[in-house]
């Protein structure tokens, strides 16, 4: 109904709403923006790299004996503020010779000026990357690590009857097909994580970051809507 509406009373609210939509998919700086951060702290980078190295790290604690306290460390960096964390990190990645890593590799003699880590595009892009997955592990680390605790054990029994005799096997035969549900829960919750990240660059890099690499996509929303006043783009 309200379709109809803005079509026969408000023709023009339908063709801006039209235009808005196909902005979204015109190659502008933004868009070839928003579609590169898109890559990199999306689907691809959480994915592959948070959701897997997660499944491998509460794979090897759950044979050991001081999990409990382990899974509380990996836990902890998510109950944490984004800002709290980012500042943690800048002191190792400040830019100037005051950084923890600057300072050693001076120290060393391996550079002889500070790198400048938050000021490039590329590095800054990637330290994000970095802090981002960090801080998110902490939710899935708790699902993936109850899930292999509450596996039915008579499977393992039955593998190692049928030929399964080292823990790669282990693991694509028996401990995957069981873990489905959990590793799409897994999936699920990094990339809207991910959708979601904005505290954590803006914090290291400030805003919009060193030739916007740092700007994600709730960043471009913020901006189009409180700078620019485009709400209809925003949205």
């Amino acid at each position: 109904m309200g379709f109809s509406y803005a079509h026969h009373d408000n023709p023009h609210l339908t063709v801006q709403a039209f235009q808005e939509t196909c902005q979204l998919f015109e190659f502008t700086d933004d868009v070839t923006d928003f579609k590169r951060r898109s890559y990199h702290l999306s689907e691809p980078c959480y994915v592959r790299y948070c959701t897997g190295n997660i499944l491998m790290m509460a794979y090897i604690i759950d044979g050991m004996a001081g999990r409990k306290l382990l899974a509380l460390a990996f836990y902890a960096p998510s109950i944490t503020s984004g800002i709290a964390m980012s500042v943690i990190w800048l002191y190792f990645f400040s830019p100037d010779i005051n950084g923890l890593i600057n300072s050693t590799l001076v120290r060393f003699g391996l550079i002889n000026s500070p790198i400048l880590w938050t000021e490039d595009p590329k590095r800054i892009l990637f330290i994000v990357t970095v802090v981002s997955v960090w801080m998110s592990m902490g939710n899935g680390f708790l699902v993936f690590l109850a899930g292999l605790q509450n596996m039915n054990r008579e499977v393992f029994e039955a593998g190692l009857i049928d030929g399964v005799h080292n823990k790669f096997q282990e693991m694509i035969y028996i401990v995957l097909p069981q873990m489905k549900p959990m590793l799409l829960f897994g999936a699920v919750n990094t990339i809207v994580s991910a959708f979601s990240i904005n505290d954590i660059p803006t914090a290291m890099a400030g805003y919009p970051g060193p030739n916007n690499a740092t700007m994600t996509i709730v960043g471009l929303m913020n901006d189009y809507a409180f700078n620019r006043l485009d709400l209809g783009y925003a949205t």
